[in-house]
């Protein structure tokens, strides 16, 4: 009797594909996303900060495969020059737990 093996599969990663990010007239930001291939998608929350000031933390949940993007509440302080986000998954893996990205001026 051959005993069988449980197949988990391996997590979806989520990422952030922004290399760079231009606020919104409201002098808001959004990043834009990935949930890679993997069991059961992506899910958890992104928190932006520029310096002291936090920009908002929003939710997400994908399906795997997905690209979205996450707006941000809060506006962009003046003179900053790159925001940071950090990410905590509730299913699926980050690839990176924080990215920095830098604004882009106009």
């Amino acid at each position: 009797c051959r005993a069988q093996s449980v197949r988990t599969g391996f997590p979806s990663v989520f990422n952030s594909t922004s290399t760079t990010i231009s606020p919104d007239t409201q002098g808001r930001v959004s990043i834009n996303v990935t949930c890679g291939t993997g069991s059961q998608g992506c899910a958890g929350s992104a928190t932006a900060t520029a310096g002291a000031v936090n920009l908002g933390t929003v939710s997400y949940t994908f399906k795997e495969e997905a690209t979205s993007t996450l707006s941000f509440p809060e506006a962009l302080p003046p003179g900053i020059t790159e925001i940071t986000v950090d990410i905590q998954t509730t299913t699926g893996v980050a690839g990176s737990d924080s990215v920095t990205i830098p604004v882009q001026s106009d």
